[in-house]
């Protein structure tokens, strides 16, 4: 209260504060404690001017606030990205990992004002006490019904996360997750794999120039990194449409410092969907390839490996004598972007 500006009948009068006023814990009441969101109150007896004694009421705002993030991601991935419905059972399980984290303070408040952090998705729940991240798993459980009797559907997981100060402020987050689920019975699919492979492939668990550890992580990959999506099929499709989803597929990105960047300022120019995106495979074609240069999206992992947000995801549409057939890529990450592996190095 004593770094704040104070307000008297709705106005700070040029900021007004406690130096200012000449006030102490000796002349001053809390009539009400300040937290996160609410304000204070304060009774006061002081000078103004030349020996005008005068009391009065002031009032402050909040003392700061969090912001929470809260990530998402599957712990175990299909070969094809598509979790598939035995044809004799009724769901399946998709097995999550969800994880709740404090991604910045403001104003006032620091570490030592949270009480608890929690988060929970599916069956997966958990709280703890402080400021540390709190992650969990568990599963969601998709139903048979839930496909509306189409062969395969894409559907929507949310995981929530939370943070709760010692004054009792509640802050809340949540993120999506979109998976594809197939029914066994009718899916007669013709995908036989799904894969993706970066470029440069930095996250390979190697030691860098540096002389870090690399994590290794085959679904991981650096902004702007050209990347090669195959889809093997047990027969020819008449056409396949590649499509990244979401922020996948931006053609801006705005850094936690608010800097806008564009594809175009890198001299890229933003493929157009779905004209872009489609492969007509040739007679007896089973194996199709797509090369696609990833954006400025933001990172789902840090440097250091801690979680950021749930992954992105990549879906590939095969299309034949009036059905199609969808598979996804989930769970792509991505950290940094190419320029911050570019270093300077001797000639030869």
């Amino acid at each position: 209260m004593k770094a704040s500006v104070l307000y008297y009948s709705g106005s700070s009068y040029g900021g007004m504060n406690f130096p200012a006023l000449g006030l102490s814990e000796q002349n001053t009441v809390v009539l009400s404690p300040p937290s996160w969101t609410l304000g204070f109150a304060l009774y006061t007896k002081h000078y103004w001017g030349t020996g005008n004694l005068r009391y009065a009421t002031f009032t402050g705002r909040g003392i700061g606030n969090v912001a929470v993030a809260c990530a998402l991601e599957e712990t175990v991935h299909p070969a094809d990205g598509t979790y598939v419905i035995p044809a004799d059972a009724a769901s399946v399980r998709i097995p999550v990992r969800v994880t709740g984290r404090i991604a910045s303070y403001g104003g006032l408040a620091r570490a030592g004002d949270v009480a608890r952090v929690g988060a929970s998705a599916g069956t997966a729940a958990v709280e703890g006490t402080g400021a540390a991240d709190e992650s969990a798993e568990g599963w969601f459980e998709v139903r048979k019904d839930q496909l509306a009797g189409a062969a395969s559907a894409s559907l929507t997981l949310t995981g929530s996360a939370w943070a709760v100060s010692v004054f009792g402020d509640p802050v809340f987050a949540s993120t999506d997750l979109t998976v594809t689920v197939a029914d066994g019975a009718k899916s007669g699919s013709p995908f036989l794999e799904l894969r993706i492979v970066g470029d440069i492939g930095y996250f390979r668990g190697q030691t860098d120039l540096l002389g870090r550890s690399v994590d290794r992580d085959p679904l991981r990959f650096l902004g702007l990194e050209t990347v090669t999506v195959t889809a093997v099929f047990s027969r020819t499709p008449d056409r396949v449409v590649f499509t990244p989803v979401g922020l996948l597929y931006a053609a801006e990105f705005r850094d936690p410092f608010g800097n806008l960047y564009a594809l175009s300022r890198l001299g890229r120019r933003s493929p157009a969907y779905p004209a872009d995106f489609t492969v007509i495979p040739a007679p007896g074609q089973t194996k199709v390839a797509f090369r696609y240069m990833l954006p400025l999206a933001p990172s789902t992992v840090s440097w250091e490996g801690r979680a950021l947000r749930g992954g992105y995801r990549f879906e590939v549409r095969a299309e034949s004598a009036g059905q199609s057939w969808t598979r996804a890529l989930t769970g792509i990450g991505i950290t940094g972007d190419v320029f911050d592996v570019v270093h300077l190095q001797p000639a030869g």
